[in-house]
């Protein structure tokens, strides 16, 4: 999760540089994952794609990233030397969190209109790489796993932790039918 304070005399491509560098060395951004587009970044954040084009490219001059055509820049492995020698102490991520200004970033009410931050490609192109994982028809019609399928699970947790900053682990993800089934989940843990 990316956070720009414009009132701050770091330019806002090195504020974004840090916090993916940052995001890269404490593990949140994994190898082989790609990194948001430059124009969908660009966006989400309201600032210029040259902005976010430039701290790509400071990521990609020192090997933290790589250009790959038709997908864009994608996570290199680091070296572990490299990985303990540039890991971010937590208490400056903590910092970046507490330096953002007071005020709503995000409506989550059940009245706001957030249909343009719902990543809807993202969403097709992982549905389908789900339903092509299947080996057989058979699978859709039997039981999972109660807090729903493990891959699924997976991919949200890192698309959490990238996007809402939530950091947790794969247990703590229950998968439901909708906002009632949670509700019911919700009911029943609160009752024991």
């Amino acid at each position: 999760m990316i956070y720009l304070n414009k009132e701050d005399k770091v330019p806002l491509y090195m504020q974004i540089y840090e916090q993916v560098k940052t995001e890269i060395l404490n593990g949140t951004l994994r190898e082989g994952q790609t990194l948001t587009g430059s124009r969908g970044l660009a966006k989400t954040l309201n600032i210029s794609r040259n902005t976010v084009d430039n701290a790509y490219s400071q990521l990609l001059a020192e090997g933290y990233v790589e250009s790959r055509k038709g997908i864009g820049y994608i996570v290199t492995k680091l070296s572990e030397l490299d990985a303990f020698k540039n890991k971010a102490p937590q208490n400056v991520i903590k910092k970046q969190l507490i330096n953002v200004e007071q005020g709503v970033i995000y409506d989550l009410t059940n009245s706001s209109y957030t249909s343009d931050l719902f990543p809807k490609r993202m969403w097709k192109r992982y549905t389908l790489e789900a339903l092509e994982m299947l080996e057989k028809e058979a699978k859709i019609s039997v039981y999972h796993n109660k807090q729903g399928e493990l891959y699924l699970r997976q991919n949200l947790l890192r698309y959490l932790e990238r996007i809402r900053g939530v950091h947790c682990v794969e247990d703590q993800i229950i998968v439901t039918c909708g906002i009632q089934q949670s509700l019911d989940y919700i009911c029943k843990i609160l009752l024991s």
